[in-house]
């Protein structure tokens, strides 16, 4: 079975964890906090938003991809001809 796809999901955690640093104001806010974990919506960001970031990614792939393709006929090249079907 392959396996899922979480670099969005890994990337979104990684950033969390950057502004979670011990010298963050929410850090801060925690140190005298008496609750055992963050409320459920601040604990499922990255599944959430990672999987935002992974169709975001790949929305631009398929984009960047589209644009750059050849769906139309004929091709018509300046350097080898204009068009000329008779060189």
């Amino acid at each position: 079975m392959p396996r899922a796809d979480n670099r969005g999901q890994i990337d979104v955690a990684r950033l969390f964890r950057h502004l979670l640093t011990d010298t963050s104001a929410i850090a801060e806010s925690h140190h005298h906090c008496h609750k055992v974990q963050d409320p459920y919506s601040l604990r499922c960001q990255p599944q959430v938003m990672g999987a935002c970031l992974t169709q975001l990614r790949q929305t631009k792939e398929v984009l960047l991809a589209e644009a750059n393709a050849v769906s139309d006929n004929p091709l018509v090249f300046a350097d080898a001809g204009g068009g000329d079907l008779r060189r």
